[in-house]
C-alpha cells in the first residue's frame, strides 16, 4: 500500500515539476542604453527600447488611458496610465528574436520614490507556442528622448 501511495504521489509531482521547469525568463541584464519616442499623454502612444547586457527589449504601446483614482501621491505615484494594446520584442545579443508577443492589460506608472521613476507592467500573449499568457515588467527613467536607466523582464510558461 505504501508503494502504491508513493507511486501515486510521484505521478502527481512529476508533471508539476516538468511544468515548473518550462517557465522561461528573459531579462535585459545590466542597462547599457535606450530610447523613447511618442507621447506619454492621455490618448498618446509611445515606443521604448532598452538594451541590456543580456538582451534588447522593444515595446510599441498605445493608446494610453490616464486614470486618477488610485493614482495617489501619498503612495509614491505621480502619473498613471492603462493600455490594452501593444507589442513586445525581445532579442538576444546576436540580434535573434527570442520572444515576441501582443500586450494587453498593462499599466504605466510614474513613481516619485525611486531612481527608475517609470514602471511598465503588462500581460502578453506570445506569438509562438505555447500561446499561454505571460507577464512582465520594465522599469526605466528617461530625460528627453534618452532612456537613462532600465531593467526589463518577461516570463513565459
Amino acid at each position: 500500500m505504501r508503494r502504491v501511495l508513493s507511486l501515486a504521489i510521484l505521478a502527481l509531482a512529476f508533471p508539476a515539476a516538468m511544468l515548473a521547469q518550462r517557465v522561461k525568463t528573459f531579462d535585459s541584464g545590466p542597462f547599457q542604453r535606450g530610447a523613447i519616442s511618442g507621447s506619454l499623454t492621455n490618448g498618446g502612444s509611445f515606443d521604448i527600447s532598452v538594451v541590456g547586457g543580456d538582451s534588447f527589449f522593444s515595446f510599441d504601446i498605445g493608446p494610453l488611458s490616464q486614470f486618477h483614482q488610485g493614482c495617489d501621491p501619498d503612495f509614491g505615484l505621480k502619473t498613471c496610465f492603462t493600455f490594452s494594446t501593444g507589442t513586445i520584442t525581445v532579442k538576444n545579443n546576436s540580434g535573434a528574436t527570442v520572444f515576441a508577443g501582443n500586450l494587453h492589460d498593462g499599466q504605466l506608472l510614474e513613481r516619485t520614490n525611486t531612481p527608475l521613476t517609470w514602471i511598465l507592467t503588462y500581460s502578453v500573449t506570445p506569438k509562438t507556442p505555447p500561446l499561454v499568457d505571460a507577464g512582465g515588467q520594465l522599469q526605466f527613467a528617461f530625460i528627453g528622448k534618452q532612456v537613462t536607466g532600465g531593467d526589463g523582464r518577461v516570463q513565459r510558461p
